[in-house]
């Protein structure tokens, strides 16, 4: 399963990025140079991400793909081996559309799709990862153990971190009580979550 969001712009938006489009080309390089080499340097990894899946629409920076996220049923063989369960992976957000609730989302909306079709989710990230570990956690995962093994997948850095969601470890990071449903995905801002199963 794959989501993508796309940022959809409001009237004020478009209107400035028309106003954007008719500034001479020479206004624009000094200002926006550190800015355009950041978002070259993070356009392939979102390209990448998305290429892995062909029915994704593939989009420009100017067609607004913000980010991408995958789940993956992963079967780890080895002694130390990670269960074979469904794994949120591949979450890419672009740098400008970072901390505005777009990767929550897709995260959200991961464990849903998951949680239909499993008694849990799983997710792993390098322990210094603290941004990706509280994201995760916030949205129900709990760690698991730090001893554990991927086949391909190594820790550079730092150790490796498991982490499991339940229907009810979900409902009790949102805040509803065990019995209550688990609250639907919504972005934050103006944006367009989809999904390809």
């Amino acid at each position: 399963m794959l989501v993508a969001v796309r940022a959809v712009a409001t009237a004020e938006q478009a209107a400035h990025q028309r106003a954007e489009a008719e500034r001479p080309a020479h206004e624009h390089a000094a200002s926006e140079r550190p800015a355009l080499e950041r978002a070259a340097s993070e356009r392939p990894a979102l390209e990448r991400a998305a290429a892995e899946r062909p029915a994704l629409e593939r989009a420009g920076a100017s067609d607004g793909l913000v980010g991408v996220g995958r789940v993956a049923w992963l079967e780890p063989e080895g002694e130390r081996a990670a269960p074979a369960a469904y794994y949120l992976v591949g979450l890419v957000i672009d740098r400008a559309a970072r901390r505005t609730g777009i990767g929550e989302a897709l995260t959200r909306a991961r464990t849903a799709w998951t949680l239909e079709r499993s008694a849990e989710a799983w997710y792993f990230a390098n322990a210094g990862n603290r941004a990706s570990l509280d994201l995760h956690a916030r949205g129900g995962f709990v760690e698991i153990t730090r001893d554990f093994a991927v086949p391909g997948v190594s820790f550079e850095g730092g150790a490796g971190v498991l982490c499991r969601a339940t229907a009810e470890s979900v409902r009790t990071a949102h805040g509803a009580s065990p019995s209550a449903p688990a609250p639907a995905p919504t972005p934050a801002g103006p944006s367009n979550v989809s999904s390809r199963s």
